[in-house]
């Protein structure tokens, strides 16, 4: 007991006599506010977590809080509320010029309430609702109820659900900007329990996958569709929970229906320090066309290159592409031999992913 009563002792005080004086009370077009620090303008400033007052977890004042930007001080950067020291009400983030950028409720320190932010033409680009949660740290609230994101033009471009939990549950959609649905599935509790289906621009079905709580549902042979409704491609899947990768034989096709390329798929281990993923890579022999049902080349895989992602990024998959084998043969549409530098030259390439 003796060393954690010495430090009792010791840290209070360094605290007290560390502490500044109260905050200043200024006026505002007539109402009172206590003033916080001033923000700088060349910041992006739409951070709304602010829980602290000089470092500190609580602020020293209940009330009206106002911040103004340090390279014009009459330019209001925050409105906010304070009660019981931690911010609690409304509070409205605006840009240097004046224009409102964030809005939503606090309580007891952590969002509560409906959440909205808007772009500096004054359009809205996303709107949530926030539950306070005792447990929750970082003043974020989790997120319940319906969740809606829109481009800088206003166009609808995601559109989420939650239960009073957190968790997403329900549909989940992505839109283009033409309004036609981009991406489409529901979850249950956090995990997918529906058919994961892409779309093109024109609102036709692209692939369509099966998931039952949460396990990939094996429906081969798969089938892959152009803009146009043509098959782009046809083959066998492998998958396990919320994980799907082609295997074994694929036949790609043109969207005149000439076949454009026929080979194997292997499953690659991709080991990383935040996990592992898997996910295929062509393997063995693999013949490309060209539109006309002419031979463009042929030629084996052997093995895969992967990509550096050390930030373990899914939005720049793959992690790897496969490595073709020598001796592979390429021809023009004469169906003479051609180095595959003639025909990137040409911007034709032979796809190795």
């Amino acid at each position: 007991m003796k060393p954690s009563t010495f430090f009792f002792f010791i840290i209070i005080p360094i605290y007290l006599s560390a502490q500044e004086g109260p905050p200043e009370k200024v006026i505002y077009e007539g109402e009172e506010y206590w003033r916080y620090e001033d923000q700088d303008s060349t910041m992006e400033n739409v951070t709304p977590y602010l829980t602290s007052w000089k470092g500190r977890p609580a602020f020293p004042r209940d009330g009206k809080w106002i911040s103004f930007y340090e390279q014009d001080t009459s330019r209001v950067a925050h409105f906010f509320h304070v009660k019981d020291s931690l911010v609690h009400g409304p509070m409205v983030i605006f840009d240097f010029q004046g224009k409102k950028r964030v809005s939503f409720e606090f309580y007891k320190g952590q969002s509560h309430g409906k959440i909205q932010n808007w772009n500096h033409k004054g359009i809205l680009i996303y709107q949530a609702q926030r539950h306070y949660q005792k447990e929750q740290c970082c003043g974020i609230g989790i997120t319940v109820g319906v969740e809606k994101s829109w481009d800088n033009e206003g166009n609808i471009i995601a559109e989420h659900h939650f239960n009073n939990q957190g968790q997403r549950h329900g549909p989940a959609i992505s839109y283009y900007s033409n309004g036609h649905k981009k991406l489409e599935y529901h979850l249950k509790k956090g995990e997918l329990d529906s058919t994961y289906t892409l779309f093109h621009p024109n609102g036709r079905i692209k692939l369509a996958l099966k998931f039952n709580n949460a396990e990939f549902v094996n429906e081969s042979p798969y089938t892959e569709y152009h803009s146009n409704g043509q098959i782009s491609g046809k083959g066998d899947i492998v998958g396990g929970r919320e994980e799907c990768r082609k295997t074994g034989l694929w036949i790609y096709y043109y969207e005149n229906g000439q076949k454009k390329s026929e080979g194997g798929y292997d499953t690659h281990f991709y080991q990383h320090n935040h996990g592992g993923l898997l996910f295929a890579i062509k393997k063995g022999k693999w013949t490309y066309w060209y539109p006309n049902g002419a031979l463009l080349a042929l030629g084996a895989y052997d093995g895969c290159k992967e990509i550096e992602n050390k930030y373990f990024r899914t939005d720049i998959l793959p992690f790897a592409t496969a490595q073709r084998a020598p001796n592979w043969q390429y021809y023009d549409l004469q169906g003479r031999p051609v180095t595959k530098e003639y025909l990137n030259e040409r911007g034709i390439f032979v796809e190795d992913k």
